[in-house]
C-alpha cells in the first residue's frame, strides 16, 4: 500500500483486473511512474472515448470506496 496521500492509499496495479483500459506504451507512463498515480491522455482520444473513459474510471473509484467504506 501506497504511503502518499491521495489516490485512495491504493496501489493503481490492483485496478487493472477492473474492465478498464490502460496504455501500454511507454508515452503515456512517463519516466518516473508510481503506482499511485494515474496519467489520462486527452490528446488522442476523442472526446466520446475520453468521456466514456472518465466514466468507467470514475464506476472503478466509487466501487473501491465502497469496498473500503469511504463516504463523500
Amino acid at each position: 500500500m501506497s504511503s502518499k496521500k491521495g489516490g485512495l492509499g491504493r496501489n493503481l496495479d490492483s485496478l487493472i483486473p477492473t474492465p478498464i483500459n490502460r496504455a501500454g506504451s511507454n508515452e503515456t507512463v512517463g519516466e518516473r511512474s508510481e503506482s499511485w498515480s494515474l496519467r489520462l491522455s486527452y490528446c488522442y482520444p476523442t472526446p466520446e472515448r475520453i468521456t466514456q473513459g472518465v466514466m468507467a474510471l470514475s464506476k472503478v473509484v466509487e466501487q473501491e470506496m465502497l469496498n473500503r467504506g469511504i463516504t463523500n
